[in-house]
């Protein structure tokens, strides 16, 4: 799946490939030849293809709007990547590397890839939207990709509940509460279970 990616880091012939509908942005400087589709396993090579150094097969683990993007991907992948590295291995640039642990029951595997479960993946995306009040585009970007979990079915607003109740108590659950009170008052009806 990987192998279909473009890799255009060159500005000139990247507008000219986008341009000319050649091409259509994917991750980071990959680009997917026009009329190409990944499922989620191709989404998550692709992101282990635009971070080459960090090992997301046996190490790292893909999160928040990443890991969203992975399952319920639409358009190209949000930026910056982010990956969870508990043990401070990684650097790289374009990627935001946290250093925080990940349970075992909260990684799947994804095209052989470690990805954050979805209700893991849509806690992370509530807990940065409700705490990015100084980021607006960060905000949105994270309320749309917990949106975009719940709406595709990979995660449930009860599960995303659950995990919230789980990580954290005070004001910090307060607004991460109402934030997903709110993204599931967007959804249709028919995506929305008691």
């Amino acid at each position: 799946m990987a192998q279909l990616l473009v890799h255009l880091p060159d500005p000139i012939a990247r507008q000219s490939w986008l341009r000319d509908g050649l091409v259509r942005e994917c991750v980071a400087d990959w680009y997917l030849p026009a009329g190409a589709c990944l499922g989620a396993a191709g989404r998550a090579a692709a992101l282990q293809v635009a971070l080459p150094g960090i090992d997301m097969a046996e190490r790292a683990v893909v999160t928040a709007e990443s890991a969203a993007w992975v399952y319920a991907g639409s358009g190209p992948a949000p930026l910056p990547l982010q990956v969870s590295d508990p043990q401070h291995r990684y650097r790289s640039v374009g990627a935001l590397i946290v250093h925080h642990f990940a349970a075992p029951e909260q990684v799947l595997l994804v095209g052989g890839y470690r990805i954050s479960t979805p209700a893991r993946t849509a806690r992370e995306c509530l807990l940065r939207a409700s705490s990015a009040s100084q980021y607006p585009l960060v905000q949105q970007q994270a309320r749309e990709c917990a949106y975009r979990l719940f709406f595709t079915g990979f995660a449930s607003p009860a599960e995303a509940e659950r995990e919230l109740r789980a990580a954290c108590r005070g004001r910090r659950l307060t607004k991460a509460l109402q934030l997903l009170g709110e993204v599931t008052a967007e959804l249709p009806r028919s995506h929305v279970t008691i």
